[in-house]
């Protein structure tokens, strides 16, 4: 859990301090998406394809997120265990690997060799904002246009008290 390594990283002589507050944070240097009340916590992807001077290690995982509740993951995406070019490396970057919307078994971002990524989608957030008890989150992509022009995946996560809510647009 993350008590235990916290707990461990201390012992070692390192203090962690997390600043993330309750509600919404933005983290302006990653374009990730925090959502943090209570006992839960998700990580919202709302970034586009890794860094542009170096997109080798990034996956399609364009709006994909993560779901914590009470420190215990929910929703998680596979991660890596292999770096050299296998097909387990392909996979484990690809769309299907991440929670998030897959198109015509198509990734939202070309991959190739192990650490190359061309048709990068690009993502822009719609909105990040609390109405009436609700935090709403919208973001979308444009990473499936070169198979369909009209294509760009809006999603919108929506959490209030205890639920989360999920909803994909494809157009």
């Amino acid at each position: 859990t993350p008590k235990c390594l916290f707990d461990y990283a201390r012992r070692l002589g390192f203090e962690y301090k997390s600043n993330f507050k309750e509600g919404l944070t933005f983290l302006e240097a990653t374009h990730y998406t925090i959502y943090y009340i209570d006992r839960i916590k998700a990580i919202l992807d709302t970034a586009s394809v890794g860094a542009d001077y170096l997109p080798g290690h990034a996956h399609a995982d364009s709006l994909s997120f993560e779901l914590m509740i009470d420190g215990f993951p929910v929703f998680v995406n596979l991660g890596t265990s292999c770096y050299g070019d296998s097909q387990r490396r392909y996979f484990e970057r690809s769309t299907k690997a991440h929670n998030t919307l897959v198109m015509a078994d198509h990734n939202s971002s070309e991959l190739w060799g192990s650490f190359r990524v061309a048709r990068r989608a690009k993502t822009q957030v719609i909105e990040r904002e609390l109405q009436s008890d609700v935090y709403q989150i919208s973001a979308m992509h444009n990473g499936y246009q070169y198979l369909d022009k009209k294509a760009i995946h809006k999603r919108l996560w929506q959490f209030k008290s205890n639920q989360l809510m999920v909803t994909d647009q494809l157009g």
